[in-house]
């Protein structure tokens, strides 16, 4: 459990998220994209290898990942929608991500206590690695096209910043498409990789 609230901390998973939105609007661009795209990432990764140092997880720890992801999920895009900061909210979306991947890694070590539920474990494994890969891609697609807006706009005020499609077509592109894809609108990426969550979720617990 002590290492569990250490690597929680550093995915940014709830309670443990305080640093992160404060962190990302501070940080410089590059490095934004670099620390939602990667170092997040390895806390989600001790997790796991931790969890699976054991031969038959706990029940209890297994049910307390998937409520902490389950928790971490609703909190951040409650917040993300509220904000007016583009980095904020681009932060606060990355807490939201961590807790559908940390949904995932609770439904795959619960099923791997249930045999019979060793498709559920394989989709949940599955579904958690592809979003890890997704949210690398896209988070650090938004982030760069964030720094871009910031340049020529010197503002990332939602609430002053319009037009920039035609301002600025190839970031107001690239920003779209990231933003699809992070939504899990099908048919992008995002999508597969929330739909085998939601497949192991519904077929397993």
């Amino acid at each position: 459990m002590l290492a569990f609230a250490g690597f929680a901390t550093k995915a940014g998973l709830v309670p443990f998220h305080n640093w992160l939105p404060d962190a990302h609007p501070c940080a410089p661009t590059h490095v934004s994209a670099l620390m939602s795209g990667v170092m997040i990432k390895t806390g989600i990764y001790g997790i796991l290898r931790m969890i699976t140092l054991v031969d038959t997880p706990s029940i209890t720890i297994s049910y307390v990942v998937l409520i902490i992801g389950f928790l971490s999920a609703t909190y951040g895009i409650l917040y993300a929608i509220s904000q007016e900061d583009l980095k904020k909210m681009l932060a606060y979306s990355s807490i939201e991500n961590m807790g559908i991947i940390s949904m995932a890694l609770g439904l795959y070590f619960i099923s791997r206590l249930q045999p019979e539920l060793h498709s559920c474990a394989i989709f949940a494994i599955a579904g958690a690695v592809y979003h890890i890969i997704n949210h690398s891609v896209l988070k650090g697609s938004l982030f760069l096209s964030a720094g871009s807006i910031y340049k020529e706009t010197g503002t990332l005020d939602m609430e002053e910043l319009g037009g920039l499609m035609k301002r600025m077509p190839l970031t107001g592109r690239c920003f779209a498409i990231s933003s699809i894809g992070i939504c899990g609108i099908p048919p992008l990426n995002g999508f597969i990789g929330e739909l085998l969550i939601y497949i192991a979720a519904f077929n397993g617990v």
